[in-house]
């Protein structure tokens, strides 16, 4: 099965990212890579690796953000556009388009999910657990909430800091064996 195609409508119903492949290429092409994970996604002759990179970058973005401001439209499929936003130079945010550090920030996030190298993959990790010994039962947490270990910090810092926070909470069921 296909990867679903990319479809970046401010506010529509069926918008499901945030940055189009053109613009999340470019945005690569612009920094230095020390690897070849992106140009390797982008060669792919239906991009498939790209795509899916940039789909769940956005759905992830918007499970673990709790982003400021509120969303335009009741109809719209995801958490951008935004109103009551302003960009870091004292201008409002627009709320007809989606603002060019989130898709920036989008396709870093994409890269990261592609190469496949996340915290947050272990079991150990996801929960923001460092080590956990039994018999006397010890938990020792990291100090990082969940969400953390999954967005990259290289993702959050091209995004204002009041436009939103990852969210914290952690709830680990323990189970007796």
């Amino acid at each position: 099965m296909a990867t679903s195609a990319i479809v970046v409508t401010a506010g529509s119903a069926s918008a499901n990212a945030y940055v189009t492949l053109a613009v999340a290429d470019q945005y690569h092409r612009d920094r230095p890579a020390n690897d070849t994970v992106w140009a390797d996604a982008m060669a792919n002759a239906d991009k498939s690796k790209a795509n899916a990179g940039i789909l769940l970058a956005t759905k992830l973005l918007d499970k673990l953000v709790v982003w400021s401001g509120v969303r335009v439209d009741t109809t719209q499929a995801l958490e951008w556009p935004r109103s009551g936003l302003v960009n870091p130079n004292g201008t409002a945010v627009s709320t007809t388009a989606i603002p060019l550090d989130l898709q920036h920030a989008t396709a870093d996030f994409a890269k990261h999910l592609i190469t496949g190298e996340r915290h947050g993959d272990s079991a150990l990790d996801r929960y923001g657990l460092s080590k956990l010994s039994v018999p006397g039962i010890a938990l020792e947490f990291t100090g990082q909430s969940p969400s953390s270990n999954v967005v990259p910090v290289s993702s959050m810092q091209l995004l204002p800091d009041d436009w939103g926070h990852l969210k914290v909470g952690l709830a680990v069921e323990l189970v007796r064996a």
